[in-house]
């Protein structure tokens, strides 16, 4: 009854300018009586002082107190370490870092006071892939980077006067007295009762960063969670997720700026203070830069992927990717327009002559190389990536890499979002193709005759596109935009999806 009641004033809070003040302590005071023994925390407020914060990344939380359970996408739970036990607080984090201090710095910090928390061992926590998923997870919040909550990149709503610099906010724009006040504060949030399927991802040592994004988004799939964001709550959690995979995707190909960025006064520190990459602990491409290399990213927990014929353990952004999708990027027209006059670009024009001979002319791309299976395969082998990809025909590259899982992870194998794709992903359209009653993906010969083929170069700011195609004898390669809809209108049927997982042998 007071849950109802709570929800009835909440709505009316957001409604009403006027009322706010008044229905804001009756909220306070029932939150209070219904959960006694939790962290006390407000409903949620759209910002009202710092309007540059979104009102769709403002924090809402929920107090109830629960048991908290892994589940799968199915809803079923999984694992023996289903619930996660918090050991009693010991005072604030005492991380002995000396400023200055960066976005890496304060997440190493969090994972670390994390496994304090859960007894986890420091070394299944503190993992590059963890890092990567608080640093883009932090950027797209904006907390101390965009806005003056100090110590605060996360946008954390506790209330804690022993952590609070000020006044306590609601909403989450406040600030905390220190970074280590800050880490302790981001720590408490994630293993608190309502979140705490966060600070269970990150104690599986071989959880992604994707993993870590569709664990936030989808919080109904752990009993008694509750939204992070109202912006992911449903009907948006698909393009919320989404959202938060291209962060990632952006951290992993810009990891040394954004990852660099200092905390502390005097906010907006993005503009404000320099970057530090001398300080800089990992590097998405797996080379240190200093201090402890990431543990290696292996298989995810069972919830991490929920697309249909998704692998789950295919979801990490990886050098091989990153190297295709900068090939594929670099050898392409920047419209449709200029692929359509025919005429190769010189970098491709070049790979061609080296790498795929048979559609070389003189020494340039000829005619033939204006399409989508010869553009593809022309990337596989001047990455080095795989050098015995098909050099033509779509249903020939698709059955090979259904055939080859040592090489090729299947992300999907009928594409229905954008969301799951990393850079450097390969899409293979033929038409005919079905999955017959073994799940099995039965691609017809022949029947590229009426396919398609790209790399998923995921989004480009500069050119606003996340593609990159050639197609038969109409357009040389140049990149484009894929979005959810266009996927499921194609008459041809879906694509397949696949992720290189080799290395590269040649950039």
């Amino acid at each position: 009854m007071i849950g109802t009641f709570r929800q009835k004033l909440t709505s009316l809070y957001k409604r009403s300018e006027s009322a706010r003040s008044l229905i804001g302590s009756i909220l306070a005071v029932l939150i209070l009586f219904s959960s006694s023994n939790a962290p006390v925390f407000a409903a949620f407020a759209p910002p009202t002082t710092e309007p540059q914060s979104a009102p769709a990344d403002v924090q809402s939380y929920h107090l109830d107190t629960v048991l908290y359970s892994i589940t799968n996408c199915n809803g079923a739970a999984t694992g023996a370490d289903a619930s996660l036990t918090i050991k009693p607080a010991s005072g604030v984090w005492v991380s002995h870092v000396p400023p200055p201090y960066t976005l890496e710095q304060f997440m190493i910090q969090v994972l670390k006071d994390i496994a304090a928390k859960t007894g986890a061992p420091e070394s299944d926590v503190v993992t590059e892939q963890h890092v990567i998923a608080l640093v883009a997870f932090a950027y797209g919040e904006g907390g101390n980077i965009t806005n003056l909550d100090i110590w605060n990149p996360l946008n954390t709503g506790l209330n804690n006067p022993d952590l609070v610099d000020g006044s306590h906010s609601s909403s989450g724009l406040q600030s905390f007295k220190s970074f280590d006040a800050g880490v302790e504060a981001t720590a408490i949030t994630m293993t608190t009762p309502n979140q705490d399927r966060l600070a269970q991802i990150l104690t599986h040592q071989s959880s992604t960063a994707i993993d870590f994004m569709h664990t936030l988004t989808y919080y109904q799939n752990y009993p008694h969670n509750f939204e992070w964001a109202k912006a992911s709550m449903p009907p948006h959690q698909d393009s919320y997720y989404a959202e938060r995979v291209q962060l990632v995707q952006q951290v992993t190909a810009n990891y040394r700026d954004i990852a660099s960025l200092q905390l502390g006064p005097p906010g907006y520190t993005e503009t404000t203070l320099p970057h530090k990459p001398e300080l800089l602990v990992y590097n998405p491409s797996g080379a240190a830069t200093g201090g402890p290399v990431g543990t290696p990213v292996g298989t995810p927990v069972v919830n991490a992927s929920c697309a249909t014929g998704t692998d789950p353990g295919s979801t990490a952004a990886s050098a091989n990717g990153l190297g295709i999708a900068a090939r594929a990027i670099q050898d392409s027209w920047l419209t449709n327009a200029q692929g359509a006059t025919l005429k190769p670009k010189p970098e491709y024009s070049s790979d061609i002559c080296q790498y795929n001979k048979d559609y070389c002319s003189g020494s340039v791309a000829g005619p033939t190389a204006a399409d989508c299976g010869i553009f593809v395969a022309t990337i596989m082998h001047a990455t080095g990536s795989d050098p015995h990809y098909p050099g033509v025909g779509t249903s020939n590259q698709a059955n090979y890499v259904l055939k080859h899982p040592e090489l090729y992870a299947v992300v999907a194998l009928q594409l229905k979002t954008t969301a799951p794709l990393l850079p450097g992903d390969i899409l293979l359209l033929n038409a005919g193709s079905y999955i017959d009653s073994n799940g099995k993906l039965i691609v017809p010969a022949g029947a590229g005759g009426s396919g398609h083929t790209m790399i998923w170069t995921g989004p480009q700011p500069s050119t606003k596109t996340n593609v990159a195609s050639a197609s038969l004898d109409s357009r040389m390669p140049n990149l484009g935009v894929m979005d959810t809809p266009s996927l499921n209108d194609d008459p041809r049927g879906y694509y397949l999806a696949v992720r290189f997982k080799g290395s590269i042998q040649q950039l």
